[in-house]
């Protein structure tokens, strides 16, 4: 096996994302596919940003063969690629949730009607990826309490059909069970991943919106087996470390998010000493700069003064103050003139037209 740079485990997903409410866009045109031709109402991040989603066509039966097939093709490339398991993606809004929604799959073959028909994709799946892995280096990944619009909604009615289905998971012997709970108090969320240990007995790890504390807090109750962080890391590369030092965390820019491009993705910097003392630099100014309106370099003239009149900011150069506010990935945005939130905004709107 091969253990990734920091020495735990790689998993690689199989080819899920390419079916996440996909859009024309990623398509040449053409419609994406989905189990029927409903619109599932959700947001699709294209290379131009986020987009709504079409009315996708339905599958046929050979699509479907040849989905299942593609599934089993990518978890050979991923042994060969010496990864340590593969994890299948079936949460939110990918293409598995919805062969098991109800509002969204309307077929009348093996794949749709009852919901353990639904159900019959990601266990075809799951058979078909168990050819290239032995079970215990496989995992699923599930949100059997997603609440998005009309269409996914976490009644009752679901999240019985999930009961189930996480019962009839323990058959497979897998790593591990990857849950998304929702956002809530730690009692909601403790009573949520209770209902999933209730029906399946193997592990588990629970993931959605974790900080380090509130991770460790759902860890102390014994529930589950492992938490898990996601949005997190893609703004802090170095993730584990900053929680082992109690460094600060880096905020990510949504709008750039899996839009294809290495920009907002992998440009994000480790964490250094320097940056540190930048980022204290930013927590004393950023109320000053809040709700000032700068439309040229001319009128910004008098802000930068007012900055400079600052201590801790007298030490730092016009550009390095900039940096101090935003870091350096969202300072080469606003040089580019992207659009940009937040209490930085006018200070960057400077140097977007420079």
């Amino acid at each position: 096996m091969n253990a990734s740079p920091s020495g735990g485990r790689c998993c690689r997903r199989p080819p899920s994302s390419c079916w996440t409410t996909s859009h024309p866009d990623h398509l040449g045109g053409r419609l994406p596919a989905g189990p029927s031709a409903i619109n599932p109402g959700e947001k699709s991040f294209t290379p131009s940003g986020p987009k709504d989603t079409v009315t996708p066509r339905a599958y046929t039966a050979a699509e479907i063969a040849a989905t299942i097939a593609d599934y089993r093709h990518a978890a050979e490339n991923a042994r060969r690629a010496g990864f340590d398991g593969v994890e299948i993606h079936a949460q939110q809004s990918h293409l598995i949730p919805r062969f098991l929604n109800p509002r969204l799959n309307q077929r009348a073959d093996a794949y749709g009607g009852s919901s353990e028909k639904r159900a019959q994709f990601l266990l075809d799946m799951l058979d078909a990826v168990s050819d290239v892995w032995d079970s215990d280096r496989i995992s699923v990944k599930m949100s059997p309490g997603w609440n998005n619009g009309t269409t996914f909604t976490a009644d009752e009615e679901t999240l019985a059909d999930y009961d189930q289905l996480l019962k009839k998971l323990n058959d497979s012997n897998l790593a591990y069970l990857h849950l998304l709970g929702t956002p809530g108090t730690i009692e909601e969320r403790i009573a949520l991943f209770s209902r999933y240990r209730a029906h399946f007995l193997g592990n588990i790890v629970a993931n959605l919106g974790f900080t380090q504390a509130l991770g460790n807090e759902t860890l102390d109750h014994g529930i589950v087996n492992a938490v898990s962080f996601g949005a997190l890391f893609i703004a802090n590369p170095d993730l584990v470390e900053r929680f082992a030092q109690g460094h600060p965390l880096a905020d990510g820019d949504r709008d750039t998010y899996y839009a294809g491009h290495t920009e907002g993705c992998t440009d994000y910097p480790a964490f250094t000493a320097n940056w540190a003392k930048k980022i204290s630099v930013s927590s004393n100014i950023r109320a000053m700069i809040a709700n000032v309106e700068v439309a040229n370099l001319e009128d910004a003239v008098p802000l930068y003064q007012d900055l400079a009149g600052d201590a801790e900011v007298r030490r730092f150069p016009y550009r390095e103050v900039e940096v101090a506010l935003v870091g350096p990935s969202t300072l080469a945005q606003a040089r580019r003139g992207r659009r940009l939130i937040g209490p930085v905004q006018p200070l960057l709107r400077v140097w977007s037209s420079r």
